[in-house]
């Protein structure tokens, strides 16, 4: 499976400098001890590998538009499509912005997996938010915000490895904004 997204994506770097200072990596092997998958590679984007059946896991830029236009037809294929919203507002979310332009409190990070004939199968959406309560200065949170997986996928385990992913990158996020995520 050739890929088209580059690895580098997700800053390999801060994910290698998190890995070493954020306390949220120590349950990182837990959630990877009771994977059904084998992971290639240590970061948030990878190949993982089960019965022979392999899928890519990349995070998804606002910029990439067929990627973003596939998660939103999965979407709509997958919810009443009145209760979707419009594209533009996937595109900001992904950006860390509102549809008004103004700032999110999250930065949304999605991640795909891709069946090795290119088919989004399952996306995941979460992110870190820093915490606005006085008393957790300089914390982080992790918040998902919804996973969803094509009916053939369903019950395979893949959603979890997205939000292992999803879980590293938040960790590389809080470290290159100086924020600890416990």
């Amino acid at each position: 499976m050739q890929s088209q997204y580059s690895l580098a994506d997700s800053c390999s770097a801060c994910v290698q400098e998190s890995m070493a200072l954020q306390p949220v990596w120590k349950m990182v092997p837990d959630l990877m001890k009771n994977s059904k998958y084998q992971r290639e590679g240590q970061g948030p984007e990878c190949t993982v590998e089960r019965d022979g059946k392999k899928y890519e896991i990349r995070m998804v830029h606002s910029t990439d538009e067929k990627t973003v236009q596939e998660i939103q037809e999965l979407m709509e294929e997958t919810f009443v499509k009145e209760e979707v919203d419009p594209i533009e507002v996937l595109k900001a979310a992904i950006d860390g912005r509102l549809f008004d332009g103004s700032k999110d409190i999250a930065r949304y990070r999605l991640y795909v997996a891709r069946d090795e004939a290119g088919k989004i199968q399952s996306v995941y959406t979460g992110g870190m938010v820093g915490m606005a309560v006085a008393a957790f200065p300089g914390e982080a949170m992790f918040m998902g915000a919804y996973g969803i997986t094509r009916p053939e996928s369903q019950r395979q385990g893949i959603v979890r490895e997205l939000y292992i992913s999803s879980m590293m990158q938040a960790a590389a996020d809080a470290h290159s904004q100086g924020k600890n995520f416990p």
